[in-house]
């Protein structure tokens, strides 16, 4: 492929999933900043594997796979975590959408924060499913089985219903 080509390719792709990505990277992160960077990793993974893509699933799962893997390696590097709510997060960014509603606002927080204390592989479900994919694009995203991620998806939904109810 023609560089001038692939960077115009290279570019409608990020401009049409760069929310989506985002969101993915904010999931598995502990700051704005710390999600920007995954961010910017997770584009830098889709260019240097954007020649190797052969079609053979969706674009968007591709690069799901992508972003996934590049949040899951890097919290395998990382050593240091803190905490911090969704709300605490710049609007600067252009992905974080906010709600006129307060309390569905503080349901949001909520859900993000809560989604940040469950296992790395719990954490890329979740936050694939949230994303509205499929059971199928989200088995060729991470390798799970549909009937496992039907089983994993129902628990996670149920601890994460936990969280809430204890939460009040």
């Amino acid at each position: 492929m023609k560089a001038k080509n692939m960077q115009q390719e290279f570019s409608s792709i990020i401009e049409a999933h760069k929310a989506k990505i985002f969101k993915i990277c904010l999931g598995f992160s502990v700051d704005a900043e710390q999600a920007k960077d995954l961010f910017q990793d997770s584009c830098v993974n889709i260019w240097k594997s954007l020649d190797n893509f052969q079609g053979k699933s969706a674009i968007a799962t591709w690069i799901y796979r992508i972003t996934v893997n590049t949040c899951l390696l890097h919290k395998r590097k990382s050593k240091t975590q803190k905490e911090i709510f969704f709300a605490d997060l710049p609007d600067k960014t252009g992905f974080v959408q906010h709600t006129e509603q307060p309390a569905l606002e503080e349901n949001l927080q909520l859900l993000y924060t809560f989604i940040r204390t469950l296992k790395e592989s719990d954490k890329a479900i979740i936050m694939l499913y949230l994303e509205g994919l499929s059971y199928k694009e989200m088995e060729e995203v991470l390798g799970i089985s549909v009937n496992n991620l039907g089983v994993r998806l129902n628990r996670i939904k149920k601890t994460l219903k936990t969280k809430f109810a204890q939460h009040g």
